[in-house]
């Protein structure tokens, strides 16, 4: 089943697109990738969590592909570097210790060299668009601008009670644009491309919103229960920073917490507030991701009628529910009733 030009091509209806063996050719080709760069620095080892991860963006692209080719599995390599070099610096910058259930690079390689290797493979995301074509490299340059305006802006602003609008304007940056860069990535390697982005790419932003503001929750909720290590230390990190995330900024405003960046005294002053001053500033956090997933349903409906290419925008629409259903779960999961048993 192959194509002239393309050894390895498969028309796939939405309901079968196996994206188990999608994300096997994706991981291999990732680790080959990082095997390349990291080699002539005696920094092999590190590939294999380099190249780790849940692939959310890409199986995303190839959900909207709807068919696995040699240049989507190209493209989605480059997406997923990209999107792992922002995670290295932001790291870095955000002092974090753990990623995928291991130490963060920089704390096994040291600050500079983190520094440099989250370069290197961001420019070689760069090459690998550019090799592809001048439109896939136009809107690789696009996400690399956008995300890296959004992480200054969230340094500029540590120590800043932000309002809602300042929080959906970093978060389209860091949590949003990469979404929509899958999803781009993915249309242009459909048969039907090109399409009209104009409702699916709103949908996109705004599930990766929702899904950030749901995320937010579940890390002061672990922090405040004192679980799950991973999740507490970056809420702590964050708070310790200056990065006030969406519920923390709810709560310093309905109680008047002056949260300070680099100081350990705003840490403490919000773990010692009670489940009582928490549990409203949560609630009110998850019920705004879930309006932006009310938001990101609304424009899949619209992209059904007005994208062009219907197999396209249901196929998108399926992945989409799955998702937000997933962000949905989370809220029931998040029962604040337990916290009481836990919280310290």
């Amino acid at each position: 089943m192959s194509t002239a030009g393309d050894a390895r091509v498969r028309r796939l209806a939405p309901e079968s697109v196996d994206l188990t063996e999608f994300a096997s050719l994706l991981t291999s080709e990732l680790e080959h990738e990082y095997l390349l760069l990291l080699v002539p620095y005696g920094l092999e080892a590190h590939a294999p969590s380099l190249a780790a991860g849940r692939l959310i963006r890409s199986r995303l692209a190839a959900t909207a592909a709807g068919l696995l080719s040699d240049r989507l599995i190209r493209r989605c390599a480059a997406l997923e570097m990209m999107h792992t070099s922002t995670l290295i610096h932001d790291d870095i910058l955000d002092r974090g210790t753990v990623r995928r259930g291991l130490p963060t690079l920089w704390k096994a390689v040291g600050r500079e060299r983190a520094l440099l290797i989250g370069n290197l493979v961001a420019a070689r995301a760069l090459a690998i668009a550019q090799a592809d074509s001048a439109e896939a490299a136009n809107v690789f340059l696009e996400t690399w601008q956008r995300v890296n305006v959004a992480q200054l802006r969230e340094v500029n602003e540590r120590g800043r009670v932000k309002d809602r609008a300042a929080h959906v304007g970093i978060s389209i940056g860091k949590a949003s644009a990469a979404m929509e860069l899958g999803l781009v990535i993915g249309c242009m390697s459909s048969p039907g491309w090109p399409v009209d982005l104009t409702h699916l790419r709103e949908a996109v932003r705004e599930f990766g919103l929702g899904f950030q503001f749901a995320d937010d929750v579940e890390d002061v909720r672990a922090w405040l229960g004192a679980s799950g290590p991973r999740r507490s230390k970056e809420a702590e990190f964050d708070i310790d920073l200056g990065n006030l995330t969406l519920p923390v900024t709810i709560l310093a405003e309905s109680a008047g917490v002056r949260v300070e960046p680099a100081g350990r005294r705003s840490v403490q002053v919000l773990r010692a507030l009670s489940l009582d001053d928490w549990e409203p500033c949560l609630q009110a956090t998850f019920r705004i991701a879930l309006d932006h997933l009310d938001r990101a349903r609304w424009h899949l409906d619209r992209a059904e009628e007005f994208s062009g290419d219907l197999e396209l925008a249901r196929r998108v629409i399926e992945w989409a529910d799955e998702m937000i259903e997933s962000v949905r779960r989370k809220g029931l999961d998040m029962t604040l009733s337990e916290l009481p048993r836990v919280v310290r």
